[in-house]
């Protein structure tokens, strides 16, 4: 009985037996996943207690797992583990550097790699705070909306001026 048409074929010719082996199929079923589930949480506890710098950046171990799974799963669980911490580690590294270069490469003032750029932000009086530009909007609807509403009041005016007066 290892096929589910074979269990469906069983449940016509005798049910109890089905049922019961339908139970079994579902035990069977749950302790692998509980047991995929703690070979996991074993594999991660060892690799943090062997690699413990790594435990701060437990996604960009992650996504290096899952990048190089192909090439991991061959190999045994300690093997992977070490060459998983190694991967990551230059990973790591790459990012850091890449992140200090852009730090570097940033101007605030005059744009990328014209002569003379300051690194310190503009204190130009035309700075305008994000508040001000939200409130001068507001004020140039109501203003707006204000117009609308006399130009909408003297065509109604009119058009009853015109309608009494015919």
């Amino acid at each position: 009985m290892k096929t589910p048409s074979d269990l469906v074929e069983l449940f016509y010719t005798d049910p109890e037996k089905a049922l019961e082996l339908h139970g079994e199929m579902v035990k069977r079923d749950i302790r692998e996943e509980y047991n995929k589930a703690q070979g996991e949480a074993q594999f991660w506890n060892g690799f943090y207690h062997d690699h413990p710098d790594l435990r701060a950046d437990h996604d960009a171990v992650r996504t290096i797992l899952t990048k190089n799974m192909a090439n991991l799963a061959p190999m045994t669980v300690e093997a992977a583990g070490n060459e998983l911490a190694d991967l990551t580690r230059q990973y790591i590294k790459n990012e850091s550097r890449h992140r200090a270069e852009a730090r570097e490469a940033a101007v605030f003032v005059g744009g990328p790699g014209l002569e003379g750029t300051s690194m310190q932000p503009s204190q130009s009086s035309d700075l305008v705070s994000l508040g001000d530009r939200i409130n001068a909007r507001k004020e140039a609807r109501r203003v707006g909306q204000a117009k609308a509403t006399d130009r909408y009041a003297q065509e109604s005016k009119a058009a009853s001026d015109k309608s009494r007066t015919a």
